[in-house]
C-alpha cells in the first residue's frame, strides 16, 4: 500500500481517532475528506519544551499534479490527479506551529 493510500485508509478506519475528531470539529465532512484524499497519521515534530523529536497525530493535506484530462469544468476532480506532496499539520490549536510540507516525491 503506498503512503497516500495508507493515510486515507487510516482516516477511513479511524486509526487515529483524535485526528478524525479534530477534522469533524473543523466542519470537514467525510465525503469532502475522501474526495480530496485527506489522510491522517503520525509525524515527528520537535517538542517546544525538550527540543526532542516527538510523534504527533497529524493531518495530511495532499497537493496534486494533473495526470490526465479533467473534463469537468470548474471542479477539482482528483480522479485525474496524483498527490505529489503533503502539507502535514499536527492536530490541535496548541500545535498549530507544527506543520511542514513533505519533500517533492511521488507517494
Amino acid at each position: 500500500m503506498d503512503e497516500a493510500l495508507k493515510l486515507t485508509h487510516n482516516l477511513e478506519h479511524n486509526i487515529y481517532p483524535k485526528a478524525n475528531e479534530y477534522l469533524q470539529e473543523r466542519g470537514l465532512k467525510p465525503e469532502t475528506l475522501r474526495k480530496f484524499k485527506v489522510g491522517v497519521g503520525s509525524e515527528r515534530f520537535r517538542d517546544d519544551q525538550t527540543g526532542n523529536l516527538k510523534l504527533y497525530d497529524s493531518v495530511y493535506f495532499p497537493l496534486f499534479r494533473e495526470i490526465g484530462k479533467n473534463t469537468i469544468d470548474h471542479e477539482m476532480c482528483t480522479e485525474f490527479c496524483e498527490p505529489v506532496r503533503f502539507k502535514v499539520r499536527a492536530i490541535g490549536k496548541e500545535h498549530k506551529s507544527k506543520q511542514r510540507f513533505t519533500p517533492d516525491c511521488h507517494v
